[in-house]
Order: C-alpha cells, then sequence, then structure tokens
C-alpha cells in the first residue's frame, strides 16, 4: 500500500478522534523518551531540496528495494539511536518532492547509506 500514492483518498470520518486519542485517552508519541538506555519511537527528519541524493548500497533486500539515490542525510537519526541492534529504521520526509523515504536496518557510512531495504513512496 505504500506505493500508492494517498492524497487523493477521503479523510476517516473519525479522523478527528484519532489525533485526539478517542474513546477519551490523549495520543502519546514516544518521541524524546529514552527506555533502558535507549531512545523509543521512530524518528524523522524532514528535507527540502536543498538535500543532496546519497547512494543506497544494500546488505539483503537490494532486489526489494528502490534503488535511489534518497535525499537521506547521513547525519539522519537512527531509531533506537546510532548504536541500535534493533530495526534501526530511518524516516525522511522530503516536503519539496513530497515523498516519504524509509531505511531499514540502516548505517550511515562516509558517502553512503548502508541499510537492508529501503522504499520511497509519495
Amino acid at each position: 500500500m505504500y506505493e500508492m500514492g494517498h492524497s487523493n483518498y477521503q479523510v476517516h470520518p473519525n479522523s478527528g478522534s484519532y489525533l485526539l486519542g478517542g474513546r477519551g485517552h490523549k495520543l502519546h508519541p514516544d518521541f524524546g523518551t529514552v527506555y533502558d538506555g535507549a531512545p523509543m519511537g521512530i524518528p524523522y527528519v524532514i528535507v527540502t531540496l536543498a538535500q543532496p541524493l546519497v547512494p543506497m548500497v544494500y546488505t539483503d533486500y537490494g532486489d526489494e528495494s528502490d534503488p535511489g539515490p534518497f535525499p537521506v542525510p547521513l547525519t539522519a537519526s537512527i531509531e533506537g539511536g546510532p548504536a541500535s541492534t534493533g530495526d534501526r529504521h530511518v524516516i525522511v520526509v522530503d516536503k519539496d518532492r513530497k515523498f516519504l523515504y524509509e531505511l531499514y536496518y540502516a548505517f550511515p557510512k562516509i558517502d553512503h547509506w548502508k541499510p537492508r531495504a529501503a522504499r520511497c513512496s509519495t
């Protein structure tokens, strides 16, 4: 589904309730929370056309990934932090191109990213 554009979809009738937390509960994102010494939640970075495109060198699922290069800063935050042994997602929102980029199990190198997989979607 994330390969499809979504800008023409109707807003769900309960969207406002979801954003307000619904059922009397407030929305509780974990951005900034630290648990067991590691940050929780999946951080993201917003980029513009000024962000240079960076090559992707895949370790596992390159044949199932979008080829890149992508505008993913080598300094982008990684899920779980730079020493994470978890999923290591990197999320980038390109506000000018109107694309979302997701890297999985990603490691920044000197001049490229080394993820297991990556996708971009509109």
